[in-house]
């Protein structure tokens, strides 16, 4: 990291880390530039590429996915750097670090590419009775509605409301009361999926299932929702 002083370190608290300095320094000069420009995007790419090398990137998960990992990590990173790159007039130091929005992001991400990696190829053959739940769970649902400029909160309200009645359609087969909201809201309540399992007499496995495979196809519904109101 170069040690050279920079224009924009006084918007920086002290005890800043040489890696944080230099991307506040890149972050800030891609700002003052016009978009597009050849300059804007030299510098979005020097960023982006501090960060590939820092050594200091998040790697969710990574004792998971054994064999396919890496293809799941560089669709997330590719994912991360685009969302990075279109929201670089947004970074305000006051918000937190660069490091700290990329590795947030990159988690959420994550959660994405294994969703689409499972939908174009399927689950592997040895990958049964492993938990996939982070992957379409409340903390994707949640970075969608996020992204669409909702609240966590707002989120929850709307599944408590669900003013179209689609969260409570979707249950269990042969299980009604078993629904989709009833079970997104017990997650929510941090019921245990043993405690979820054993009320709705089912499986462990196929209460994940379900929620997994229709928080997947639910996604598109929320974010249309949140970028209505």
């Amino acid at each position: 990291m170069p040690s050279n002083p920079s224009e924009f370190d006084d918007e920086l608290p002290t005890g800043t880390s040489p890696l944080n300095r230099k991307l506040h320094d890149l972050a800030r000069r891609a700002q003052r530039e016009p978009n597009p420009s050849p300059r804007r995007a030299q510098y979005i790419s020097r960023l982006l590429m501090a960060l590939q090398n820092s050594g200091e990137l998040a790697r969710p998960q990574s004792r998971g996915y054994v064999g396919f990992y890496d293809d799941i990590y560089g669709a997330a990173w590719s994912m991360t750097a685009e969302y990075l790159a279109s929201k670089i007039d947004d970074y305000d130091p006051k918000k937190g670090s660069l490091l700290h929005l990329a590795n947030r992001t990159l988690r959420f991400r994550f959660n994405t590419a294994v969703a689409k990696f499972f939908d174009m190829h399927g689950a592997p053959k040895n990958f049964e009775g492993q938990s996939i739940e982070t992957t379409y769970g409340q903390e994707a649902i949640a970075q969608e509605c996020n992204d669409s400029g909702g609240l966590w909160d707002d989120l929850v309200q709307f599944v408590e409301e669900d003013p179209d009645g689609k969260f409570r359609s979707i249950h269990l087969p042969g299980k009604p009361e078993a629904t989709w909201q009833a079970i997104f809201l017990m997650r929510r309540d941090n019921y245990r999926w043993r405690e979820i399992a054993e009320r709705y007499d089912t499986k462990i496995t196929t209460a994940k299932s379900f929620l997994d495979r229709n928080t997947l196809k639910l996604r598109d519904y929320i974010r249309d929702y949140f970028q209505s109101v």
